[in-house]
């Protein structure tokens, strides 16, 4: 989409800002951090209200049923649900409960280490 990368953003803020508050408002009165803090922000809450839908495939770390999500830290809003075991037909979706960097799965089985299960997740939106 044309216009939607970071460097767009930030000078249609800028442009905005010089547009409805005055011409003496330029970068003396804002600096870039702050901009981009506000961008980060905004671009967050959007995300809460319309995430950006992700299925990542993971590894299991073993009998405990978990994952370790810190990978996904920096933008994962939340886990949906996950698939285990992976491929089936129809799929075979389980519930999840996240603790930290740590995402425990509903299974009535054990799971080896190390197996692959796809997670079904809302994350935010990146800005390039």
């Amino acid at each position: 989409m044309a216009g939607t990368n970071l460097e767009s953003i930030k000078a249609r803020v800028w442009q905005y800002l010089r547009d409805e508050l005055s011409n003496s408002v330029t970068a003396h009165t804002f600096n870039e951090g702050e901009i981009l803090g506000h961008i980060d922000r905004a671009n967050v809450e959007v995300s809460e209200a319309s995430p950006y839908e992700n299925k990542v495939t993971s590894l299991t770390v073993g009998v405990l049923k978990t994952v370790d999500i810190t990978t996904l830290r920096d933008t994962l809003l939340r886990v949906v649900k996950v698939e285990y075991p992976i491929s089936k037909t129809p799929p075979q979706y389980r519930g999840v409960n996240q603790w930290g960097d740590t995402l425990y799965v509903e299974y009535n089985s054990s799971i080896a280490a190390a197996q692959s299960i796809y997670l079904f997740t809302e994350q935010i939106h990146t800005l390039t």
